[in-house]
């Protein structure tokens, strides 16, 4: 399983899939032959903000966050597929339901055939100790 540190920092220190416009970032979580697509996606532009969403396989569209739209409003939002023999659904940002950067990952298990969602909030997710 991934250390959700290790996936924050890989968020922070290494390129990120930037949402452009309103196409949606697609990552498949699945096994070889058998696709798992989740999917991030954004609207709803105020400012430098946008109201993100996921989609897990063929499931509706649900704001990230659910509950209010505004709890999924966010800014500075990076994606990112990580892993080779389990792939990961990574993102992080800062969200206005939080006041520090707040992220999700998401992978498939592929002995309960559903997929398993670690959420996380960090206040120094900037900040880096060796050794820790």
């Amino acid at each position: 399983m991934f250390g959700l540190k290790v996936i924050g920092l890989s968020l922070l220190l290494s390129p990120a899939l930037a949402l452009a416009g309103t196409k949606p970032v697609s990552c498949d979580l699945g096994p070889a032959k058998e696709p798992r697509v989740a999917e991030i996606s954004r609207a709803g532009k105020i400012e430098d903000t946008y109201v993100y969403s996921l989609r897990q396989g063929k499931a509706a569209k649900a704001t990230l966050w659910g509950g209010e739209s505004d709890d999924s409003r966010g800014f500075e939002v990076k994606v990112k597929c990580v892993g080779d023999r389990q792939r990961a659904l990574a993102v992080m940002g800062d969200f206005m339901s939080t006041g520090y950067p707040r992220g999700l990952v998401l992978v498939y298990d592929t002995g309960r055939r559903a997929y398993e969602r670690f959420d996380f909030a960090e206040r120094n997710a900037g900040l880096v100790v060796p050794g820790g």
